[in-house]
């Protein structure tokens, strides 16, 4: 059973909740005021299309595709170099697979939104990411084309939520802080939006059908066993190239042959041919 809160930053609870096309409108608006809502299509854990058959694959937590934008959001524990390097091959691969052939070049423009608990680079709260102008660091016009932003939710609890940012928008940082359903019950009073989110976590959540999945203990064992499978199946491939040599060695084969063949070390061969002699 899951004893403790999960909250709302968690991988699985995050795709569960904001998969709900009701709630990820409602917190992009509060976002980004000139989010037009319009004929908005939802994709949980959407794989990202390849440019090329050998492309590493991607695959996005979720994606919502406006009229003229397409939002990727991203929930990480900890956000670091590393994962922005992931978000710029987010934004660069949504982008550029938008071009199909002999259709004009009007993609959507792409906002990568990340949401972390701790973020490593050391910046502002909010920072927002975007292509430059080399001369005087301005955004250029185009740049609004390709955007990352990076919300460290760490900063802004220390902060106390001075961002210039609107309220809705602070109440949904603090959710994402939230330690409990009862604190993220009176974060979300006098607003519908917001206690659909507490009333979508609290039932999943509660679904003893989806408690295993956040059963620690489910997870340590899962955890052990795969390990002792993995050396059970290591230990079985062992004891089969050893019985194929000493039946080779028994055959008068050369120790040589008997390496390339067991792929087992050339000294541990000619140990098992000494051990054959004496028997």
């Amino acid at each position: 059973m899951a004893n403790n809160f999960v909250p709302l930053t968690n991988d699985i609870v995050f795709n569960h909740i904001f998969s709900q096309k009701k709630i990820v409108v409602d917190f992009i608006k509060t976002f980004f005021m000139d989010f037009n809502d319009g004929n908005v299509e939802v994709l949980n854990e959407w794989v990202l299309p390849k440019v090329k058959y050998d492309d590493k694959s991607m695959r996005s937590d979720i994606v919502v595709v406006g009229n003229d934008t397409i939002y990727n959001i991203e929930a990480y524990t900890t956000f670091g170099k590393e994962e922005m390097e992931k978000s710029k091959s987010y934004v660069t691969r949504i982008f550029g697979t938008q071009i199909k052939r002999g259709k004009k070049y009007i993609p959507k423009r792409v906002i990568q939104l990340n949401i972390c608990e701790k973020c490593e680079i050391k910046e502002d709260e909010i920072n927002k990411y975007g292509i430059m102008n080399y001369k005087n660091s301005s955004t250029k016009r185009f740049g609004e084309d390709l955007l990352i932003y990076v919300i460290d939710l760490d900063k802004l609890k220390k902060n106390n939520y001075n961002v210039g940012v609107n309220d809705k928008t602070i109440k949904y940082f603090k959710m994402f802080n939230g330690k409990s359903i009862e604190e993220l019950r009176m974060i979300a009073k006098g607003d519908e939006n917001l206690k659909d989110v507490v009333k979508c976590a609290e039932a999943f959540l509660n679904d003893e059908e989806n408690q295993w999945l956040f059963d620690r203990e489910f997870w340590i064992k899962r955890k052990e066993r795969n390990i002792g499978e993995k050396i059970g199946k290591k230990a079985g491939i062992k004891s089969n190239q050893i019985r194929t040599a000493e039946k080779m060695l028994a055959e008068n084969f050369e120790p040589e042959i008997v390496c390339k063949i067991t792929e087992l070390p050339l000294k541990e061969i000619l140990k098992l041919q000494h051990s054959l002699k004496k028997a």
